[in-house]
């Protein structure tokens, strides 16, 4: 049963319409790593300058601590605003290290190879429950960035996860994104669209995911641009499912219904999933806590 539409909603959020926005969003990452920079250029220009800049500092103690106070003041003010984020709000991963089982929870064929460039990649195949992030777990609207390339058929990806058994999945191939619930043991398809984009096997992607609320947006970046190729309300409450049903009774199938109450999908991490002979692979994982 389709409970999602087959094409992208759009004008729901302000950065889809608004280029500045969107550019603002973007940069307010690197505002962090802009402030280091500063610092320690700061810093380097006293010590180059130290035996010209002590002697003032000595004789000018008043207008020292003046400075000192006014830009302490500054930084409680501005330093919220440009670095919001405290420890538990941003999730990393490079697979460097390999799969750590206190990060990682999953079933099936996961492993951490080297790339053409010599950099770790995960390769996901085979995995039918998929696997998950466990730092994530209490999050409820976030941001992740990745990387991804389809080696075959598709590559998914898990949102909002409370565990392997309640999430939901989706998967893009070279033509559509389609959707799916896991409820317990069953993964019912909610919809498919096509997302309207060139997508290459054994090429390399750059995606971001938006939990928002009921909203789950997805964005492909090509050539710097980012592609909006699904947003749609897939989280929040949702009616029961309807799921046909087929029993082997010896003599032939008996068909049946049954319906399903989808979890809310409200708290969860997120993670990947490819099924069978579906293989990709994932790297550069970036997640931040919205």
């Amino acid at each position: 049963m389709r409970q999602l539409t087959n094409e992208i909603i759009r004008n729901v959020f302000q950065e889809e319409a608004n280029r500045i926005t969107r550019f603002f969003r973007a940069q307010k990452r690197r505002l962090r790593s802009w402030l280091i920079f500063i610092d320690l250029v700061f810093l380097l220009i006293i010590f180059l300058n130290l035996e010209t800049i002590a002697p003032y500092l000595y004789f000018h103690r008043q207008v020292t601590i003046n400075l000192i106070f006014f830009f302490w003041i500054i930084a409680l003010v501005v330093i919220p605003i440009i670095w919001p984020y405290k420890r538990g709000d941003i999730f990393t991963e490079n697979f460097k290290h390999g799969l750590d089982p206190r990060i990682w929870q999953y079933e099936g064929d996961w492993k951490v190879e080297l790339s053409e460039d010599g950099k770790s990649v995960l390769t996901v195949t085979d995995s039918n429950l998929g696997g998950l992030a466990l730092p994530c777990l209490s999050w409820t609207d976030y941001e992740i960035r990745f990387d991804m390339r389809i080696l075959n058929k598709n590559a998914g990806w898990i949102i909002r996860a409370s565990g392997l058994y309640d999430y939901v999945l989706q998967k893009i191939d070279q033509d559509e994104i389609v959707s799916f619930y896991r409820i317990i043991g069953a993964l019912p398809e909610i919809g498919r669209m096509k997302h309207g984009q060139t997508i290459e096997l054994d090429t390399w992607y750059s995606l971001i995911i938006f939990a928002r609320g009921e909203w789950l947006s997805v964005y492909l970046m090509k050539e710097g641009k980012e592609n909006l190729i699904f947003q749609d309300r897939a989280l929040g409450d949702k009616p029961p499912l309807t799921i046909g049903i087929k029993e082997d009774i010896g003599k032939g199938f008996l068909s049946s219904s049954q319906q399903l109450v989808a979890p809310a999908f409200r708290t969860g991490s997120f993670g990947f999933r490819a099924y069978g002979d579906e293989k990709a692979q994932f790297r550069n994982i970036t997640a931040y806590r919205l």
